[in-house]
């Protein structure tokens, strides 16, 4: 398996989920989080400066694509016959949001044994559950990357447009309690 911009929020969490479910991890990431992706468990990991993983002679069973920084051909042409492309999110700024590449890759995945589909996701209890028994038996930590106090709330947000945050960004609440009006 694949995880494009394995060190962002989300999916810091994928690679030790992944992992955890006893999948093969390659990560792909900048320089600067090559190591906090190794340590979240990928077998290997990839500075994406350097390494274009569509070029390369590897072919994947699943790539769970997070950034979406490369052509829909060449992510299809990296997975193994049978796999699987799953995108994240959509391009930022696009006036029609993820509507044309939700397009695209319908319209592909029709006529291909290499299928990509976008991820939508349903809150199910046994999921929530079997991350529960991760979370409990230290096979699952959410990789907190910066926290900000709550005054710093909108460096916080312009941090996390960037695209470019390892991790998760938390917000403290320095004083949770509440004031009787």
């Amino acid at each position: 398996m694949l995880i494009n911009g394995a060190a962002g929020g989300v999916v810091t969490s994928a690679v030790q989920i992944a992992k955890a479910m006893g999948a093969e991890v390659v990560g792909v990431c900048s320089a600067s989080n090559l190591a906090v992706v190794r340590a979240l468990g990928a077998d290997r990991v990839l500075d994406y400066a350097f390494e274009d993983f569509t070029r390369q002679s590897g072919r994947y069973d699943v790539i769970f694509d997070c950034i979406d920084n490369r052509g829909l051909a060449d992510c299809l042409h990296a997975l193994a016959p049978g796999g699987r492309h799953v995108i994240i999110g959509g391009p930022k700024g696009a006036w029609l949001g993820p509507a044309p590449r939700a397009l695209a890759v319908t319209l592909n995945s029709m006529f291909r044994s290499r299928k990509s589909s976008l991820l939508l996701t349903k809150i199910r209890q046994d999921d929530l559950v079997a991350l529960a028994s991760m979370l409990e038996s230290g096979v699952f930590a959410p990789a907190i990357g910066i926290r900000f106090p709550l005054d710093r709330v909108p460096e916080a947000i312009r941090l996390s447009a960037t695209g470019h945050a390892s991790g998760k960004i938390v917000i403290e609440m320095s004083d949770t309690r509440v004031v009787p009006r």
